[in-house]
């Protein structure tokens, strides 16, 4: 199975987003919003994951750009 990509997973994190939104125009319960917002977080975090794999794979075929791939980790690391 051919893994989601980054364009994929933030069209669904949107999509999520804006069902959250509407879901406080409609006055939904907090904890219905919470485990919707959560959701997204983790989502985040899995593409966040992905980003850095996929970007840190082409970065080892470029030795030249080590140091900006621990930079970019660490800035990540710090978040």
């Amino acid at each position: 199975m051919a893994s989601i990509t980054l364009e994929s997973r933030l069209n669904r994190i949107i999509g999520q987003l804006k069902g959250i939104q509407a879901m406080l125009h409609t006055d939904r319960e907090v904890s219905e919003i919470i485990q919707q917002l959560l959701s997204v977080k983790k989502a985040l975090d899995s593409t966040t994951h992905q980003l850095i794999v996929e970007k840190a794979g082409l970065q080892n075929e470029k030795s030249t750009n080590d140091h900006h791939l621990v930079q970019m980790l660490q800035k990540v690391i710090k978040l």
